[in-house]
């Protein structure tokens, strides 16, 4: 069964529309979950395994 033409560039409008949509509101849900953790043990968790990264690296 074919698609039609107008049924393919409607499916193609809608998919770049979430793919934008994704791209502009992933980083706002990111910083608002971020924002609405109170863990205060989460903030120093990024720096510490980049230390480790850094270090393992270097041998």
């Amino acid at each position: 069964m074919m698609m039609t033409t107008s049924f393919s560039n409607g499916l193609f409008s809608a998919l770049r529309l979430v793919l934008m949509a994704s791209i502009f509101l992933g980083p706002v849900a990111g910083l608002a979950v971020y924002k609405a953790d109170p863990r205060p043990a989460s903030k120093g968790a990024g720096f510490v395994l980049l230390m480790s990264l850094q270090r393992g690296a270097l041998g």
